[in-house]
């Protein structure tokens, strides 16, 4: 028996919405602004990404932030020795906790309404509100960003808000740290920030080599002479000492790894020494590069000078204009690491539609209780007698508004 025939209407129907689909995915892909927007949903706000190593946090209290893909967050030492990520934002009014880029604090205070936070994101004071009965300080702590720190000492976070996530899949990167010595016990030894005006995936695309960090263009001769002969001790006592780079069936280790979306790691040449690249997207055509530099040992070779330490940070710079002239010629094109990422966009596109809203896993929206409102109009009569003197940039939390970084 011949299966019913399907009415011409129905097929019409069924290729009208697929044409309407591939229109709606066309015009994503096409538009570079709006591309950048799905890649915050569909990747930076739910994959786990690798920002940080455990060492660049020494004591309780070291703290590093940071914007991914636009989102701000920080990373904190607790006195538990745990590093745990938090949305840099502060539950009253969203105003930033903390403006450095790096510091040490047991305490961290909004600058705004001075509401104060511990190492573990719980509210300590929260002035003119501690006095209201019913006010919870516990329903008031800093938004948490799922983290996880690797067996090498590598921290994860992961922006989406739900509660039951998969654990990152960290064995690469574990054992790319066992094969080269690095641990959470090792050394930070400095770290620099670049913008370029390229897309992040030209980055990934485009991994910094060893060649790069050796003859920067820019530099002098002198401290480029003096990098490559460091880099020659480096190696010299590599071989001296131990099979650096040969694993047990004598054939080559890789030198470099990629972690995350946008985070690379790069050995230099058989020391101890090594960088952690991360390239944060801050729109479709501008990247913020962070170079942090490390030793996976405290007395494996002599310490680099200045000098030395100057050649590395203009072989990056170096290394990021010659990411600007690519990014030139491939912006009226489509990247090739681009074909990595189209299964997850994709997917999340198709959400979307079934849903007939944009999905922000990290979205995080709170509730304004009797008690907070109360302390919210203490607050506002309080900047009315002051003349209307408080920072107007700040002021985003009521309905309309931030409303609780609904990302």
């Amino acid at each position: 028996m011949s299966p019913p025939e399907v009415p011409v209407f129905a097929r019409q129907r069924i290729d009208s919405l697929d044409v309407l689909e591939v229109s709606k995915e066309v015009d994503v892909f096409d538009d570079d602004d709006k591309l950048f927007l799905l890649e915050r949903r569909a990747i930076f706000s739910k994959t786990w990404i690798c920002v940080a190593h455990r060492s660049r946090f020494t004591k309780p209290g070291d703290y590093v932030a940071m914007e991914l893909a636009t989102f701000p967050i920080f990373i904190i030492l607790g006195k538990d020795n745990i590093a745990r990520a938090f949305h840099n934002v502060c539950r009253h009014r969203a105003y930033t906790v903390t403006k450095k880029t790096a510091g040490s604090s047991l305490v961290l205070g909004c600058k705004y309404h001075g509401w104060s936070y511990d190492t573990k994101g719980k509210l300590l004071k929260a002035p003119q509100f501690d006095g209201i009965d019913g006010f919870d300080k516990t329903q008031n702590s800093l938004f948490a960003i799922h983290t996880c720190t690797d067996k090498g000492g590598f921290i994860h976070v992961n922006l989406d808000a739900g509660l039951n996530l998969e654990p990152p899949s960290c064995a690469s990167v574990v054992a790319f740290a066992a094969e080269h010595g690095i641990h959470a016990r090792g050394s930070w030894i400095t770290g620099w920030d670049l913008k370029g005006d390229f897309n992040w995936k030209v980055a990934a695309q485009q991994p910094i080599s060893t060649l790069a960090l050796q003859e920067a263009p820019s530099a002098s001769s002198a401290a480029a002479a003096g990098l490559r002969a460091y880099l020659r001790l480096l190696v010299g006592s590599a071989r001296k000492s131990a099979p650096k780079g040969a694993n047990a069936g004598g054939s080559e280790t890789p030198t470099s790894l990629n972690v995350s979306p946008i985070t690379t790691l790069k050995m230099l040449p058989g020391s101890s020494l090594w960088l952690c690249i991360t390239a944060f997207p801050l729109s479709a055509a501008r990247t913020a590069v962070r170079c942090d530099v490390y030793s996976a040992a405290s007395s494996f070779a002599p310490a680099p000078s200045q000098a030395q330490l100057e050649q590395l940070e203009q072989g990056v710079a170096a290394w990021v204009r010659g990411l600007e002239s690519s990014y030139v010629v491939v912006e009226s094109g489509p990247l090739s690491k681009q074909n990595e990422f189209l299964p997850m966009l994709r997917e999340h596109l198709r959400e979307e539609r079934m849903r007939g809203v944009e999905i922000m896993p990290g979205s995080r929206r709170e509730g304004r209780s009797v008690e907070f409102m109360k302390g919210e109009q203490v607050c506002k009569e309080l900047e009315d007698l002051a003349g209307g003197g408080m920072p107007t940039a700040c002021a985003v939390g009521g309905d309309g508004e931030k409303g609780g970084m609904e990302w």
